[in-house]
C-alpha cells in the first residue's frame, strides 16, 4: 500500500516505495510540501482533505484515478506522535483497479443478461400465442376430443421441428 506521512504543515516526512508509483517522490523530497510534488493521480482536494482531517481529527476517503487508468482508494488519517499529540497525517492509496474493472464487467454482464431475459420473455410470449392459436384452430376443425388430440399433437410436433430447424440455423 502506498503510504505517505505528512507533518502538520503538509510536508512529506516519509513514504513507502509504493508511493513513488503515485507521486513523483525521491528521498530528497522529504520536507517538501505535498502540493509541490507532481502526482500521477487526479486528487485536487488532497490538501483540503488533509487540513480537514488535521483540524477535525476525522478521516477522509475518496476514489481517485491515475492518468494511466488505475483506480485507488485514497484515505487520510491523523497520526499521533509518541508524546500523544497530532503529528500530522497519513495518506494511503490502495489500488482497487481490478475491483473497479470487475464491477464494470459485472454491470455490463448484468445489463446483457437483462436484455437476453427480455428477449427470451418476448419469444416465449410469441410462442405461447402461437400455441394458443394452433389449439383454437385445431379445436374448430376437430369433430371429437380424440380427433383434436391427434391433430393438435401433430401440429405441435411440426411446430417443434420448425423451431429446432430455426434454432440450428437462425439465418
Amino acid at each position: 500500500i502506498a503510504t505517505i506521512f505528512l507533518d502538520n504543515d503538509l510536508r512529506v516526512r516519509s513514504f513507502t516505495p509504493a508511493a513513488t508509483e503515485i507521486f513523483h517522490l525521491l528521498e530528497s523530497d522529504t520536507g517538501r510540501p505535498i502540493d509541490h510534488l507532481g502526482s500521477r493521480v487526479s486528487y485536487p482536494q488532497l490538501s483540503d482533505d488533509v487540513r480537514k482531517v488535521l483540524s477535525k481529527l476525522g478521516t477522509a476517503e475518496r476514489e481517485v484515478k491515475s492518468r494511466d487508468g488505475a483506480y485507488y482508494i485514497a484515505r487520510v488519517h491523523p497520526y499521533r506522535s509518541v508524546d500523544n499529540f497530532i503529528a500530522g497525517a497519513v495518506l494511503t492509496f490502495l489500488d482497487v483497479t481490478n475491483t473497479v474493472k470487475a464491477e464494470a464487467a459485472l454491470r455490463e454482464s448484468e445489463s446483457r443478461l437483462r436484455l437476453l431475459l427480455s428477449e427470451l420473455q418476448h419469444r416465449v410470449r410469441n410462442t405461447l400465442s402461437l400455441v394458443k392459436s394452433i389449439t383454437a384452430r385445431t379445436a374448430n376443425s376437430s369433430r371429437t376430443v380424440d380427433d383434436m388430440a391427434v391433430l393438435l399433437g401433430g401440429r405441435l410436433d411440426a411446430f417443434a421441428r420448425v423451431q429446432a430447424a430455426v434454432t440450428r440455423n437462425p439465418d
